[in-house]
């Protein structure tokens, strides 16, 4: 090497050439590290973007993911009886009964009236109207239960037997005297539970000591 410790420049080569070659090497080892650290970089505003994406795309799911059947349950948590009355109209009994079973289950004075319209109603079967009775007979008292026995009467002559003997249980739970005439007549009733429920429910109206059926028709013991 010359004095000085730079090498002589190669045939046809520049003096001056060979530092600007180990300059350029110098650059290119010094931009690696930071090529490495740009996409370091890259890599993790790329996941938290995804996270991002991810969080908004579970709220949005969660947000649109409530059925009817989930909105009317928090409605009547929320005792907002109105908007769950409204599916009552709908054309689609799936809809129309999930709005009057919840409606049935729930409890208060408030909800008389519609307790009232879905005891009558033949759209749901026989047990969602049986539990919309059931509350009736907690919801009043005395005299205020005259319209709802008036309104279970005529359902002692229900086709289906399920209907008439529950009935006439709610009726027993109402004990209202204005019921006695009716339960009297079906206590005769061909089909053994509705017979036997009328004649509890006129005892209950005559406030004795009242046995109910026996339901359990695999238990081995007479039934009713």
């Amino acid at each position: 090497l010359p004095a000085g410790g730079t090498p002589a420049p190669l045939e046809g080569e520049a003096p001056g050439a060979y530092p600007k070659v180990r300059e350029d090497v110098s650059q290119a080892s010094d931009a690696a590290p930071m090529r490495q650290r740009e996409g370091r970089r890259r890599e993790k505003n790329s996941g938290l973007l995804g996270l991002l994406v991810i969080g908004a795309l579970s709220t949005l799911l969660s947000g649109c993911g409530d059925s009817p059947d989930d909105e009317m349950r928090r409605l009547v948590r929320d005792r907002q009886f109105d908007p769950v009355a409204a599916y009552l109209a709908s054309p689609d009994d799936a809809v129309a009964c999930r709005a009057a079973k919840h409606l049935a289950w729930a409890r208060g004075s408030d909800l008389v009236a519609l307790h009232l319209q879905i005891v009558v109603s033949p759209r749901c079967g026989w047990e969602i109207p049986v539990d919309a009775g059931w509350r009736l007979a907690e919801e009043l008292a005395d005299d205020d239960r005259s319209p709802a026995v008036t309104a279970i009467l005529p359902l002692l002559a229900s086709a289906d037997e399920k209907v008439r003997w529950n009935m006439a249980r709610v009726l027993g739970m109402l004990a209202h005297p204005a019921a006695r005439p009716a339960l009297t007549a079906c206590s005769t009733d061909a089909n053994e539970f509705v017979a036997a429920w009328c004649k509890w429910s006129n005892c209950r109206i005559d406030e004795g000591d009242c046995n109910k059926p026996n339901m359990d028709v695999g238990s081995g013991d007479p039934a009713p």
